[in-house]
């Protein structure tokens, strides 16, 4: 039987005896940089310990210890990523800089973000892939695909619907009640990583906890014969809020703050439940006739205690770079204050016909959001009234603690901006 060949990219295998073998510095940080490009990993961290640095990689949001090595070679990889990114290891604070890899002859490129910190042993790093980076895929082409007219458990698939990094959605029958519904099922590729596969449970079990009409309905979830999970949701027949916007540009303010008002109230009942949907954009809602807004795709959802009520922890950079909160850039894990902030983002598309922060390559997206003042309000018929622009800027407010706190609290203002712009409301008594 013919060996497997030894990838020396895929970390969780690791080299046959030393942990590097007679890998140089810079060989080795060539290593991580590689892996990233090619999605062996999606993060990895140098972290210092009393005489020792430990490193570790993530993939799938498993966090997995690669070796233990002498700190002096942990300081000089953190030293040569620094350099790479242009950052100044003589400054005492966190320093964030971007890290851009291709690979020459496979396609493979990832925009990556490295954030190095100062502890007392020692110089601290870690490196991630940004989302939304451009990389080689191996679900490119996908050979699990269900044909229509597959049964199974009491579904017919009856069409493919769409498809996506972790899997694909198909238009399916319940062959007892004859009612359409939505299956979305795993990838065979991703299904063979258990902490993508528990992932994706995860994603089936917030879309069910987080019950609300403006959230699509997650009503069962099951098991292929070939052992792939799936689950089941209700089947919307509706454009995206993005569609709508390349359509149309930018909306009325009525109609703006009617849609962003049913998408916050889809968040405090989510926030309720302790979930927190982590990639709110226009591509994830939906609007149905009469403006009526069907929010889903919760891939990337985390469920937290109901009682955690700030991001102070590190986890994973999550999100879509034109929607994303400035605290995630640093890597600390979001809660509804950070889907509060990708609201208020969407909100100013719809209002102004554009994105608040915009041009080049993603890490320069999520600088703009960390340092750059968020713009004038101006919609394609001039400003906006006191009260939207208010409501605007505290959702978009860099540091999540002058932010709304709550989703109740954003409600209660998206309630008063709509009266001041809906002349159906108490200012039709005002004169024109």
């Amino acid at each position: 039987m013919a060996e497997t060949p030894y990838d020396p990219t895929d970390l969780s295998t690791g080299p046959p005896g030393s942990p590097f073998g007679d890998l140089g510095t810079i060989e080795i940080v060539d290593l991580f940089l590689l892996a990233l490009a090619r999605r062996k990993a999606s993060a990895l961290t140098i972290v210092p310990v009393e005489a020792t640095s430990l490193l570790r990689y993530e993939q799938g949001g498993a966090s997995i210890e690669l070796a233990a090595v002498d700190c002096a070679l942990g300081d000089a990889l953190v030293a040569r990523l620094a350099i790479i990114a242009g950052l100044d290891l003589a400054a005492d604070r966190e320093q964030v800089g971007p890290l851009r890899v291709a690979v020459r002859g496979t396609g493979a490129r990832a925009e990556l973000l490295l954030l190095v910190w100062r502890v007392e042993a020692g110089l601290a790093a870690e490196v991630r892939r940004l989302p939304g980076a451009q990389a080689s895929s191996p679900l490119a082409v996908e050979p699990g695909t269900i044909a229509a007219g597959t049964e199974f458990d009491r579904y017919r698939i009856t069409g493919l619907l769409g498809r996506g990094g972790q899997g694909m959605v198909y238009r399916a029958e319940h062959l007892i009640l004859e009612k359409p519904v939505a299956l979305k099922v795993l990838h065979q590729s991703v299904a063979r990583n258990p902490a993508l596969a528990a992932q994706f449970v995860i994603e089936a079990r917030a879309a069910c906890r987080a019950r609300h009409p403006a959230i699509i309905d997650v009503s069962d979830f099951g098991t292929l014969p070939d052992g792939r999970s799936y689950y089941v949701m209700e089947l919307v027949q509706a454009e995206t809020l993005a569609a709508l916007l390349a359509a149309q540009v930018a909306l009325a303010p009525a109609r703006a703050l009617a849609i962003a008002e049913q998408i916050v109230d889809a968040l405090r009942a989510a926030a309720t439940q302790g979930v927190v949907h982590c990639d709110l954009k226009p591509a994830n809602i939906f609007v149905e006739d009469g403006d009526r807004v069907r929010l889903g795709d919760f891939g990337l959802a985390q469920i937290r205690p109901t009682d955690s009520a700030s991001a102070v922890t590190r986890g994973p950079i999550v999100g879509t770079v034109h929607y994303m909160a400035p605290e995630l850039i640093g890597g600390l894990r979001p809660d509804v204050r950070s889907d509060i902030y990708a609201v208020g983002c969407i909100l100013f598309q719809m209002l102004t016909g554009r994105v608040p922060f915009d041009g080049g390559a993603p890490w320069d997206v999520l600088r703009k959001h960390a340092d750059d003042p968020i713009p004038d309000l101006v919609a394609p018929d001039g400003a906006m009234p006191a009260a939207i622009e208010l409501l605007v800027r505290r959702a978009m407010a860099k540091d999540p603690v002058a932010r709304y706190q709550r989703p109740e609290e954003m409600l209660a203002d998206l309630v008063v901006a709509r009266r001041v712009v809906d002349r159906g409301g108490w200012r039709k008594w005002l004169p024109p």
